[in-house]
């Protein structure tokens, strides 16, 4: 979407909500992003170590192993 998922008044704000990964997808923002590219950013975006996906793990994703799945659409922030 081109657009951060996390939100803050300020950096210190922001920072914190990433520590604790708190986020959002906003429709407005997200909603011509693929169900799979979703999957592929709540995967890296896990707080849990133990849930988050490997590197290894982000690059078998359906998502990067699906070259139909990329667009050549502009990002626009």
């Amino acid at each position: 979407s081109g657009k951060m998922p996390f939100y803050g008044r300020n950096d210190n704000a922001c920072l914190e909500m990433i520590s604790k990964g708190q986020y959002s997808l906003p429709p407005r923002e997200w909603s011509k992003v693929s169900n799979d590219a979703i999957s592929l950013v709540k995967g890296l975006l896990q707080p849990n170590p133990n849930k988050r996906l490997t590197a290894n793990a982000a690059l078998q994703h359906k998502w990067l192993q699906d070259p139909n799945a990329l667009s050549s659409a502009p990002i626009n922030n």
